[in-house]
């Protein structure tokens, strides 16, 4: 697997990185609240791409038994599992029309692809 990480302009989401020409799965720095940035996830593979990844599951390493402060602040890591900065699921699903999609999976095979439009929190 590779990784990327790059800056590229103020983009507020996947999907705007993948608008302005970034097409490569991997790691993006991009505004969370303001303009201090964090490293996300972008899937720009799946579905058309430009999809801002909140939770990734691997291999079950990092455990998600954990307290409210940890969510908010975030967990794991971007290159393997991790809990995206909650303020920033908030504000994304809170202020921009969003389509949430979960992969469904067993036996570490994806089995069905689903998604919710105009996702409300």
């Amino acid at each position: 697997m590779s990784f990327i990480y790059a800056h590229v302009g103020l983009q507020r989401d996947c999907l705007a990185l993948l608008d302005t020409g970034s097409t490569q799965s991997g790691v993006y720095n991009i505004p969370v609240t303001g303009t201090d940035r964090t490293p996300v996830w972008c899937d720009m593979d799946t579905d058309g791409g430009g999809w801002t990844v909140f939770q990734r599951r691997i291999d079950g390493a990092t455990d998600l038994y954990r307290g409210w402060d940890e969510y908010r602040d975030g967990f794991g890591d971007v290159y393997h599992e991790f809990w995206l900065v909650m303020n920033y699921v908030l504000i994304r699903c809170l202020n921009i029309s969003s389509i949430l999609t979960l992969p469904l999976s067993g036996n570490e095979q994806i089995h069905a692809l689903t998604s919710a439009e105009d996702t409300e929190l």
